[in-house]
């Protein structure tokens, strides 16, 4: 999906939830502490900041970072009740640093476009044995991957012990010990 589709859509749902909810466009954008304009720019298919979908996404009674799965072409998450906006200061601190990038909100493909490359900058500090380099070039690995799983809707946390549990009994069943 192209960019400009991706918005187009994203403004599509936006007004679908709006006419779902029956809210008018001022209270919708004072719930979310923005402009009527801003809030027109998201109707009307134009990128805003990362934050500012942040803000949206609660008044709309959507999860945190739906905004990214709709571009990405997946479904809006629904809140849970009662549930306030995640702030996790992860998930502020990636959201932020994307938005600086200019790729907030881009499509998985992007996202795996960077994983690559930061992947390479990997390779060439463990080639040189360059460990103080090592530690940040993982970390950049680290926030594309978590960007990659807000984006679709995976708690990354929940599927890494999952996984580790997985493997522990593949291991057990192998015959290792513990």
């Amino acid at each position: 999906m192209s960019n400009t589709a991706e918005l187009k859509r994203l403004g599509d749902l936006v007004e679908q939830r709006i006419d779902e909810l029956g809210l008018l466009y001022q209270v919708l954008a004072d719930r979310s502490g923005m402009s009527v304009e801003t809030l027109a720019r998201i109707r009307h298919g134009h990128r805003v900041a990362a934050r500012t979908y942040r803000k949206l996404e609660p008044a709309l009674g959507w999860d945190t970072y739906s905004a990214e799965r709709v571009m990405a072409g997946l479904e809006p998450g629904a809140a849970a009740p009662g549930a306030e906006a995640d702030h996790a200061p992860t998930s502020e601190v990636i959201a932020d640093l994307f938005e600086r990038m200019g790729i907030a909100g881009q499509s998985l493909q992007t996202s795996l476009a960077f994983l690559l490359e930061e992947a390479g900058e990997v390779a060439k500090a463990v080639r040189r044995g360059d460990t103080a380099n090592l530690a940040e070039e993982l970390a950049d690995v680290s926030i594309v991957v978590h960007h990659m799983a807000q984006v679709v809707g995976v708690d990354l946390d929940q599927a890494i012990r999952a996984k580790a549990a997985e493997r522990l009994e593949r291991h057990r069943a192998q015959g290792g010990s513990r």
